[in-house]
């Protein structure tokens, strides 16, 4: 892939920015994420390096030039994990039924766990604003590159599932020497569980494991990485 420095990386940028603007209709593109294959989707963008295209915001805050790769890359990976847990991928973990039973039968929340697996690379980016406000990057790709808004709980209910990775990954840390009590203040902070804006516990503790696990799955082989299964803090909880 071709590099890019200073002015030329911003006059991509802008470019990228108005090809967005002008000839994909966002909206309706995402359509193909809620059809039947999400993941040819999500392969076809990294196969023809659309995602910065697809997914950057301004060029003030776009991924920078040398994490561009990376960021399709990863993208792809948390798809990919998606796919597989969905479909029962002999390579994947099995998980406990209750961390699936409100996904498997609801093809709009599928549709929104899918886009927010295409947002996992801006996991913990944030900016500053015009008037010097800490900004979260996830909200504003949604909000200004993607041109989407709290239908489907996109732009409500996806920002507070990558609020709630930090509490969730933090509280499993700690499960050993919680109570009841204090599990169930976790589960029920606001950021992991509140339906008013699509967001159940369940469906927050299964987006986290997805992070968990997308540095283990290699999208060249297709398969995870069984070792590492047991390497991470989170998943060995839920496993069945």
């Amino acid at each position: 892939m071709k590099k890019f420095r200073g002015n030329e990386w911003e006059m991509k940028s802008r470019k990228c920015f108005k090809v967005r603007q002008r000839s994909l209709p966002i909206p309706q593109s995402l359509t193909v994420i809620a059809g039947r294959d999400p993941l040819r989707a999500a392969q076809l963008i990294w196969e023809l390096d659309l995602y910065h295209a697809v997914f950057s915001v301004l060029p003030t805050i776009a991924i920078p030039p040398k994490s561009l790769e990376i960021a399709s890359t990863k993208a792809l990976a948390a798809v990919s994990v998606l796919h597989a847990l969905f479909s029962g991928n002999n390579t994947s973990p099995s998980l406990h039924s209750a961390l699936l039973s409100l996904i498997q039968d609801d093809p709009a929340l599928k549709a929104r766990l899918y886009l927010a697996g295409l947002l996992f690379p801006y996991l913990g980016i944030t900016y500053r604003d015009a008037k010097a406000k800490t900004q979260s990057t996830v909200t504003t790709v949604i909000r200004e590159s993607l041109k989407l808004g709290t239908q489907n709980h996109y732009l409500d209910g996806i920002p507070a599932l990558f609020t709630g990775i930090p509490i969730l990954k933090n509280g499993m840390d700690k499960h050993q020497h919680m109570g009841r009590a204090q599990l169930g203040f976790l589960l029920r902070n606001k950021s992991i569980h509140n339906p008013i804006i699509g967001v159940h516990w369940s469906t927050s503790i299964f987006f986290s494991l997805v992070t968990e696990l997308v540095p283990c799955y290699g999208i060249k082989d297709d398969k995870f990485d069984r070792e590492y299964h047991y390497k991470n803090q989170l998943l060995p909880v839920f496993l069945q």
